[in-house]
């Protein structure tokens, strides 16, 4: 698939009309009747080209107005409304609405859609591998059952063609694509430092140092990327491959040919590291690069002055940039440079192609439509992209440094697509994110991150963790919906009461209603003895909901907890979760091997401090920025003859853990993330002065008497769900209360977020550590193995499980397929 890419870019000449293509019927499965072949015709005048008698033609003649076209993707934000303006002229013209649902998780949400047989009629793939996935399980529709290949000749270069064919079909069609080798830096400040622009990796690496030495930071990056975190330094280990090795191994690589853990990756990571690991060489320093927003990563090279100097990333990136930035005077690029001169100058690119799943006239149409130039030129004319098309026009580029992009890589001695596009999805959109995030983060030494990527490649037949085939059978939750479990009972325990109980109840009423499996929840403030008590008489509940992962690691390690990998789908828990969920659900079993020990249901942050808004901002307080600020008002609120904190810890059995959350919170603030992973692991005593210090500072609020409402003593008599209640008296008792989000169902009725209360971040303390969030959750664990208990365990997997309980707040869901509609307030 990988092949030497020569762009033309600007084809002013009309293409000479093509045959009308060859319509064959869809695949039988298909929910629509097969569209009726197209009649070649005189066509009214235009408003772009068109295929003769192709669906185009007939859509802008009028026949599909009113019909509606979804089209899911991974872009949001500026580029989804880059996608909108793009998508105008369609819409205009053909009266078919264009419904983008785009998603940040798109990765993880597709995969989910489509197993659940809700496929968007289009998707948006910056991932052929990805893409090639769905081709193999036939669920893509060749578009040149309908376009003909004439058209696509004269529409696009070969290579562009060649890599749309997977496994035997074309897949999809080109819209845009961006180049990845370019440089980023502040044009005028740069200039008026005197810096100049390396040609050789070793003037590159020259400058960084001159940067370091007068004070700043060379180098801005960023990888977050929700679901996709990590995708930033692939495109960099790419980079550095095609600059350190020869073409072919290149290739080798992408096919899975060439282990990642080969000499020759192992030395492009160790080259990376190198740039990224060298003390200064980084805005934030190391532990930034993974929780920095990619798209916020080359921010501070538009301070005054440049907060770092440069930043590599795709074309695309101009749309991050701040609004008023202007091309070629505020900033500029430059190619990055080779590192090995035998291998030149390499460029990488990447592109999204367009693949359809249903099969609708409308939708032909739309695909039809996505073949020509016009359907981006929009996008192209806004920045960001360029266009795969032979009809499209320099003339579009906006500047300067847009068309110097595309003659940059007409000028390129090579190209290749970027690498971990190509490769298998588990792969390329998945182990290699994963495992360069835990390289960068530190929590993974690269051979382990290299092995884990190497151990991913998938094998021709998709297997289970015992290595039974499974294409084909039914889960359990789809048995237990088909009715084979009515009747039956799951018991489930936790630690959720009152209010949240009945949350509990709601979110597990759908599943009993469709599978006619009744489930019975018993909650506990005395959750932890009930636990104990349970397991050691021999009679544990079927599922257990745990707060506390540390809890259900000790009973997973005496052997008492079922695997969960035994019988959930591997491919659709890494769909539905962030990695960093099923890593943190993987623990010692009772023979010493790793198990996965249940499957997360909801998380919240930890790091929140409540307040009652109206009167907040009629007493004329303002919220804190750092911990000074905090204490300052702390005093002020006194003064006024207040209590500025409510403080309750009282739990049952749990009791304390409330003040473990402000321990926890305050350590993060206080000293380095690696003390703080030493502390959880056992190796930082709780004696030493780093964890005092943190007991200390929290002692300044929690032991001052005219700090806490009803004083010291209060805080251990108060239930957590009680406590805050004296903030919304009137006036106020206490005005601050520091707890994660589900702390909202405790406020009372008729209280509206934004309205009656809003919250901010618990302020930073030394300025070093930065804003830290902490975060916690609930993991369902399962004790007992039987059908119908397997099939709720399977339910929770999904966002469905949790929807009512985000719906009505305090919970947020660790599902990719959850939804922000799901949240009730700008506040969750």
């Amino acid at each position: 698939m990988l092949v030497i890419l020569s762009l033309v870019l600007a084809s002013c000449a009309q293409p000479a009309a093509p045959t009308p293509a060859a319509t064959e019927p869809p695949a039988e499965e298909q929910p629509t009747e097969p569209p009726e072949e197209a009649e070649p015709g005189e066509a009214a005048e235009a408003p772009f080209p068109m295929v003769p008698g192709g669906f185009l033609e007939r859509a802008v003649a009028g026949e599909f107005s009113g019909t509606t076209v979804v089209v899911d993707g991974p872009f949001t934000d500026a580029d989804a409304i880059k996608f909108d303006q793009a998508m105008s002229a369609f819409e205009d013209a053909t009266g078919i609405t264009v419904n983008y649902i785009g998603s940040k998780e798109f990765e993880g949400s597709i995969s989910i859609r489509v197993d659940a047989g809700d496929a968007p009629d289009i998707a948006d793939f910056p991932q052929p591998g990805l893409l090639a996935t769905f081709v193999r399980q036939g669920k893509i529709i060749d578009p040149t059952s309908f376009i003909s290949e004439e058209w696509l000749a004269q529409q696009y270069n070969p290579s562009w063609l060649t890599m749309a064919e997977m496994e035997g079909q074309v897949a999809g069609v080109w819209h845009r694509f961006n180049a990845k080798s370019l440089v980023w830096y502040p044009k005028d400040d740069w200039d008026a430092a005197g810096y100049e622009i390396p040609e050789t990796w070793d003037e590159m690496l020259a400058l960084s140092d001159d940067i370091v030495s007068d004070g700043d930071a060379p180098w801005c990056v960023g990888i977050e990327s929700g679901a996709a975190t990590g995708w930033p330094a692939t495109d960099w280990m790419e980079e550095v491959m095609l600059r350190t090795t020869s073409l072919e191994n290149y290739d080798a690589w992408v096919a899975g040919e060439l282990p990642f853990s080969s000499p020759e990756v192992t030395n492009a990571a160790e080259t990376l590291g190198e740039l990224w690991f060298t003390e200064g060489y980084v805005f934030g320093g190391r532990p930034a690069i993974v929780s920095t927003f990619f798209g916020d990563a080359p921010a501070p090279m538009f301070e005054d002055p440049p907060g770092c100097w440069l930043h590599k990333q795709g074309n695309f990136i101009t749309g991050f940039f701040p609004e008023g930035s202007q091309a070629g005077v505020d900033y500029d690029f430059f190619y990055l440079p080779p590192i090995d001169e035998q291998y030149g100058k390499p460029f990488l690119v990447a592109g999204d192609i367009m693949a359809m799943f249903n099969d609708r006239p409308e939708v032909r149409a739309l695909m039809e439509y996505f073949t020509l130039g016009e359907s981006v030129e929009a996008w192209v004319k806004s920045g960001g992209t360029i266009s795969p098309h032979n009809d499209s026009s320099l003339d579009w580029y906006a500047d300067d440094i847009s068309r110097g992009i595309a003659q940059a890589i007409l000028d390129a001695e090579t190209v290749r697509f970027d690498a971990s596009d190509l490769m298998p999805g588990e792969v390329g959109a998945g182990a290699f994110w994963k495992a360069m995030t835990d390289y960068v983060s530190g929590s993974a030494d690269l051979d382990t991150a290299l092995a884990e990527i190497d151990d991913s490649w998938p094998d021709e037949t998709r297997t289970t963790a015992g290595g039974e085939e499974t294409a084909g059978e039914p889960g359990y939750l789809e048995r237990a919906r088909a009715g084979e479990f009515t009747g039956t009972q799951v018991s489930l325990l936790g630690p959720m009461v009152e209010v949240e109980a009945q949350l509990m109840d709601e979110v597990l009423l759908p599943f009993e209603e469709a599978t006619g499996i009744d489930v019975v929840y018993e909650g506990t403030k005395e959750f932890e003895v009930a636990v104990n008590v349970r397991v050691d008489a021999g009679t544990p509940p079927d599922v257990i909901d745990f707060p506390q992962p540390g809890f259900l690691a000790r009973l997973a390690s005496q052997g008492l907890v079922v695997d969960v990998s035994e019988f959930l789908d591997e491919a659709a828990l890494q769909a539905n979760y962030n990695q960093g969920w099923l890593d943190m659900a993987t623990m010692p079993g009772g023979d010493g091997e790793e198990i996965m020990a249940g499957v997360w249901h909801r998380t919240a942050g930890k790091s929140f401090v409540w307040y009652p808004k109206a009167q907040f901002e009629a007493a004329g307080y303002e919220t804190p920025a750092t911990w000074d600020e905090l204490m300052a008002l702390n005093q002020q609120i006194a003064d006024d003859g207040d209590a500025p904190w409510c403080i309750g810890i009282e739990s049952g059995a749990a009791t304390g853990w409330v003040a473990t959350d402000w321990i926890e919170n305050i350590l993060l603030r206080t000293t380095t993330p690696e003390n703080y992973d030493r502390w959880v692991a056992g190796e930082l005593p709780f004696a030493s002065p780093e964890v005092k210090n943190a007991a200390e500072t929290m002692a300044e609020i929690w032991l001052n008497p005219d700090y806490v409402y009803g004083g010291t003593a209060a805080i251990v008599s108060t239930f957590i769900g009680d406590s805050p209640v004296a903030m919304f008296e009137d006036p106020p008792a206490c005005w601050f209360h520091m707890q994660a989000p589900w702390i909202t169902g405790f406020f009372g009725e008729g209280l509206e977020a934004g309205v009656d209360y809003d919250f901010f971040t618990l302020p930073p303390i030394d300025e070093q550590y930065g804003t830290p969030v902490l975060v916690a959750g609930d993991i369902m664990a399962m004790f007992n193995d039987r059908p119908e208990v397997r099939a709720l365990m399977e339910y929770f997997t999904l966002g469905e499980s949790v929807e009512a309980w985000v719906k009505s707040g305090g919970t947020i869901s660790p599902h990719n397929d959850s939804s922000l509609d799901w949240y009730a307030d700008d506040i969750s």
